[in-house]
């Protein structure tokens, strides 16, 4: 007769996914200071008090939520154009979200540093490896060792650009405006790539 551990692990981790998931969601619509563990446990349907069983803290929390980003990241396996694409689409992928919340991450952050919690280095971490990932794609897609002196200037305009029309999304308000900045922002970097 096999034995139930299996099937008690897979439930465990799907309840840790659940509280993942709902964490991301939480922390980007009410930040994460305002995201209460039973705010939390009702959104993962969880009981509040088996939220500990899983995690020991709302750090613990959003550390797993940084985690999974940073898997999300190092599982991208493009350079050059398609990662280039690939990192302006995703960055308008949500633009509801953007709209009434701005960008999860950033509001993250800030909250994170606010609450002086560990964690907003591991968030930092994500942003510098980002950066390093866009540099290095320029870098591919430029493909010419004397346009160096471009590559950093480049790669620092389209990390402003994304930042930039995600911000405005989040102060108008508009969702709309995240396909025309999507395209304007595609527009240039392919301009710039000439």
């Amino acid at each position: 007769m096999p034995s139930p551990v299996p099937g008690r692990r897979a439930r465990g981790a799907e309840k840790r996914n659940r509280l993942t998931d709902a964490a991301e969601r939480c922390f980007a619509e009410r930040g994460f200071r305002a995201t209460t563990i039973a705010v939390l446990a009702e959104a993962a349907s969880v009981p509040q008090g088996n939220v500990y069983y899983y995690f020991k803290s709302k750090d613990a929390i959003a550390a797993a939520v940084v985690g999974r980003w940073h898997r999300q990241h190092d599982d991208t396996r493009r350079s050059g154009l398609a990662y280039l694409h690939g990192y302006i689409a995703s960055a308008f992928e949500r633009p509801r979200g953007l709209s009434r919340h701005g960008d999860a991450r950033r509001l993250l952050l800030a909250d994170l540093e606010r609450a002086d919690s560990p964690i907003a280095a591991e968030l930092r971490a994500l942003f510098a490896k980002v950066r390093a990932h866009v540099e290095a794609s320029v870098r591919v897609a430029l493909d010419d060792p004397e346009r160096e002196a471009d590559v950093v200037r480049l790669s620092r305009w389209l990390i402003a650009a994304v930042a930039g029309a995600q911000a405005h999304i989040f102060e108008t308000g508009d969702a709309s405006l995240a396909s025309t900045l999507r395209e304007t922002i595609e527009d240039r970097l392919r301009a710039r790539l000439r």
